[in-house]
């Protein structure tokens, strides 16, 4: 799952998406937590603001 992870952060970046800082992966809790997480694409500057947790098994 860790790598679907980085995938998905990898994807993100290739269409053309600026993902902030405000967010935290733990692989020993199995989680991605969002907290203001801003999400911006760079090709439009429409924002999405992410709050909330990823769980995986």
């Amino acid at each position: 799952m860790a790598q679907s992870i980085n995938m998905l952060v990898l994807h993100l970046t290739l269409v053309f998406l600026d993902c902030g800082s405000n967010y935290s992966i733990d692989f020993d809790k199995k989680e991605v937590i969002f907290s203001e997480t801003t999400v911006i694409n760079t090709k439009t500057n429409a924002i999405l603001t992410m709050n909330g947790t990823v769980l995986w098994k």
